[in-house]
């Protein structure tokens, strides 16, 4: 495994992104969880628990992706790199938004299947994004 690393350093990347992806996602769930099961008003309104949810989610992903899975240290850039990754996370916000109401309004199954299909989905856009634009490095950690 040590040998497969050290020739394809992205895969020790993936692998990184992978577990501040599922961390990522348990703060996510968690908030929505907490929301859309502890509150009435936020059962009916189960997209704006979702956005609720995304937000805080969103803010920790940036600083853990940032520090860990890119090893990015450019503090002089710091604010327009925040920029392109809300830009980015947006879009796979409106994935996951999409598969929530799509599995729910249509599809009429629970919203945790959507919401586990439309992240798998997000986290694919967001890792080739994050990678290829936003924490683009020469060096793979």
């Amino acid at each position: 495994m040590l040998k497969i690393i050290k020739k394809y350093p992205i895969i020790k990347q993936i692998f990184i992104f992978g577990i501040i992806g599922v961390s990522n996602a348990a703060v996510d769930f968690c908030v929505y969880i907490a929301l859309t099961r502890g509150f009435s008003f936020w059962t009916k309104y189960y997209l704006l628990a979702n956005t609720m949810s995304f937000l805080v989610a969103s803010i920790y992903s940036f600083f853990m992706n940032k520090k860990f899975s890119f090893k990015d240290t450019d503090h002089k850039n710091h604010f327009i790199k925040y920029i392109k990754f809300l830009a980015t996370t947006i879009i796979s916000f409106l994935i996951v938004q999409s598969c929530l109401y799509v599995s729910v309004q249509y599809l009429q199954i629970l919203d945790i299947y959507g919401k586990i299909f439309g992240i798998i989905l997000g986290a694919i856009w967001n890792f080739i994004i994050y990678k290829m634009i936003i924490f683009k490095s020469e060096q793979i950690i």
